[in-house]
């Protein structure tokens, strides 16, 4: 019962850090870096793309 538990929490933790916050920085710096709650790159990267048109 366990496992399934600890699978299920590290997948919503790796779904916060690739789409709400990123949560992974260098161990060294880690407790300098987490307070900045910066925007994952992926997430910088869809909402600079618009989606494209194939009009012809």
């Amino acid at each position: 019962m366990l496992l399934p538990l600890a699978v299920g929490a590290f997948g919503v933790i790796e779904y916060v850090n690739y789409f709400v916050v990123r949560l992974s920085y260098p161990v060294g710096r880690w407790l300098t870096t987490i307070g900045q709650w910066r925007t994952p790159q992926l997430v910088q990267d869809l909402r600079g793309t618009a989606p494209e048109c194939s009009a012809q």
